[in-house]
């Protein structure tokens, strides 16, 4: 009877990880407001170009980020001018799956169900901090707060 309790003991420690408690994954789930852009506050303004028709510069002005059923989609408001004048507002869309891990997400652009390997874009770890989440986008961290 000993050795029958011993293994069912042995078997409910290894069915457990060890005993080891495992860090909870975040709850990223809900929709996120850009905060900042490039590490400064919105509205951000970015480098002046020149382009042929004259200096253009890029203003982000507000984005969100929402997750949910596996999947995210993040917006950016761009507004371009050249030389003063405004040309068009741009909105940079992007969508992908996510996976929660202990610290935060992994986000995987365009991966989308029947698409080719090769579309995809390389993985972007995201770290979410309390009600805040962050990561690089094309080399600029963005900061998103939770609503």
């Amino acid at each position: 009877m000993r050795i029958v309790s011993l293994i069912v003991a042995l078997v409910s420690v290894v069915a457990c990880g060890g005993g080891a408690t495992q860090p909870a994954s975040p709850s990223v789930v809900g929709v996120w407001s850009l905060q900042t852009y490039n590490g400064n506050p919105l509205p951000y303004t970015g480098t002046p170009e020149q382009t042929p028709g004259g200096i253009a510069i890029n203003q982000a002005t507000g984005g969100e980020l929402e997750f949910g059923g596996g999947s995210y989609t993040v917006s950016i408001s761009i507004i371009r001018t050249v030389n003063g004048t405004q040309v068009f507002n741009q909105n940079y869309s992007e969508i992908g799956t996510y996976t929660a891990t202990s610290t935060g997400v992994v986000m995987r652009p365009f991966d989308i169900p029947g698409s080719s390997p090769s579309q995809a874009a390389p993985a972007v770890s995201a770290t979410v901090s309390g009600s805040t989440i962050s990561f690089l986008q094309q080399g600029k961290p963005l900061t998103f707060v939770k609503r």
